[in-house]
């Protein structure tokens, strides 16, 4: 239900930042790794490819928009790809 609450821009002022979160296959038949007990922790520290990169972006006004930008720490060339589309031009 949530995918068909986004706004088609966001208007005037918007504040941007990303989050990650461990990857999930939750559904999958066939795993790419061992399988996790209730949450679990990353094999390796800090940013890395275990981990899935989600931008989320709202606007004064409350309206939000969030996507999945891949497995590595946020690039201009994602921001451009995924948030420069969503922002009013007049603003």
């Amino acid at each position: 239900r949530v995918k068909d609450d986004r706004p088609e821009r966001l208007v005037g002022i918007v504040e941007a930042d990303e989050m990650f979160l461990l990857e999930s296959q939750k559904g999958s038949r066939k795993l790419d790794r061992k399988p996790r007990k209730r949450g679990g922790r990353a094999a390796l520290r800090g940013i890395s490819h275990h981990l899935d990169c989600i931008l989320v972006a709202r606007d004064r006004s409350g309206q939000t928009i969030d996507a999945v930008t891949g497995r590595s720490a946020l690039k201009v060339a994602q921001l451009v790809r995924h948030l420069l589309p969503k922002l009013d031009p007049q603003a």
